[in-house]
């Protein structure tokens, strides 16, 4: 809440994705991929990760990225620290895994060009497994690849999004979901869409 992240819109997480990840929260260096998924593009935002110190684990989630000095070093929240019974400077293990989560993923969206029902940008949030592509409909059309951009989000324009249209997830193990979302302008971009599922 404090700073600006590289894995959010400027004006933050929506408290609702704040109370959903919690105050375990972690940065990666952007030298970190996952399976082709850099971190340096956004394409880490919102996975998990485990971290072990001292005979602790906790879970995290990623909410940022940027320059550290080397693809193993991560940022962490000061809760993280404390459950690990750690300090600054101090030596620990981490790894990818799927979220713990059986809430359904959710949808939020950049409110700064709300009124131009036009063009959407969106956060796929609460993953369980990390997602490798979105793609949008309007009706019965064909599928159109969004795209994705390095806070995370997925952009798409020039149709008229405003009598709603489908969005496509795809996981990183090929696994995909639908959802139907009202038209742009007709709902709180912060608050967003829940989707109906999420990634097994």
């Amino acid at each position: 809440t404090q700073w600006h992240n590289a894995c959010a819109p400027t004006n933050k997480y929506p408290a609702q994705i704040r109370t959903l990840y919690g105050d375990h929260i972690m940065g990666l260096a952007n030298e970190v991929v996952l399976q082709g998924l850099s971190a340096s593009q956004g394409q880490l935002c919102d996975v998990c990760a485990e971290l072990s110190a001292n005979g602790h684990t906790v879970i995290a989630r990623v909410v940022t990225y940027g320059q550290e000095t080397g693809p193993n070093d991560i940022d962490v929240s000061a809760s993280i620290d404390t459950a690990l019974s750690a300090s600054a400077g101090r030596t620990l293990s981490w790894r990818f895994i799927t979220c713990p989560t059986s809430a359904p993923m959710r949808y939020t969206f950049d409110g700064r060009q709300w009124s131009n029902t036009y063009f959407f940008r969106v956060w796929v949030r609460n993953p369980r497994v990390p997602v490798s592509k979105l793609e949008y409909r309007i009706g019965s059309a064909a599928w159109a690849a969004a795209e994705r951009q390095n806070d995370g989000a997925f952009q798409a324009s020039s149709q008229d999004f405003s009598r709603g249209f489908s969005l496509r997830v795809t996981s990183l193990d090929g696994t995909t979901i639908e959802d139907s979302i009202p038209g742009l302008n007709t709902f709180d971009p912060d608050v967003g869409v829940a989707s109906h599922a999420n990634f097994e």
